[in-house]
């Protein structure tokens, strides 16, 4: 069964190739008009996660006049993930039923997830139990 969820980059930055490109231009890639986007050095992230508000102000980027299009510089990016990172914000979700193989308990991991962070069979990790509801996996040499 194939599954039908974004393709997750970590390394990718929010903006993608072509946006860059339509805004050199001067051309909103939501709306497509030319001549509507402007720097703007008052950009706010306001957003409501797990019943908590983030906001990031003070942001710099651009803006479609027309359709309200935001995207952040560089610096800003690196502002905003970097602290979307430290509140743990997961990047997606997925579901799965724990599953059982001899006398251990599994879980398969997505292949979006496998693909995006290159994972490979015996690599090594750690598995902790962060609280009574979830568990760490981190990577170690």
């Amino acid at each position: 069964m194939k599954e039908n969820y974004p393709k997750i980059d970590i390394n990718e930055k929010l903006e993608k190739k072509p946006v860059k490109k339509k805004i050199a231009r001067n051309i909103c890639p939501i709306c497509n008009k030319k001549g509507t986007i402007v720097k703007d050095e008052s950009l706010i992230i306001d957003k409501m996660i797990e019943g908590e508000r983030i906001l990031i102000p003070n942001l710099k980027g651009v803006k479609c006049n027309n359709c309200n299009f935001t995207a952040l510089d560089e610096k800003s990016t690196e502002i905003t993930e970097e602290i979307f990172i430290k509140s743990k914000i997961p990047l997606a979700s997925f579901k799965r039923k724990i599953a059982k193989s001899g006398k251990s308990l599994v879980v398969n991991i997505p292949k979006d997830i496998i693909e995006s962070m290159s994972l490979h069979k015996e690599m090594n990790v750690n598995i902790y139990p962060r609280n009574y509801k979830s568990i760490v996996i981190e990577f170690s040499e």
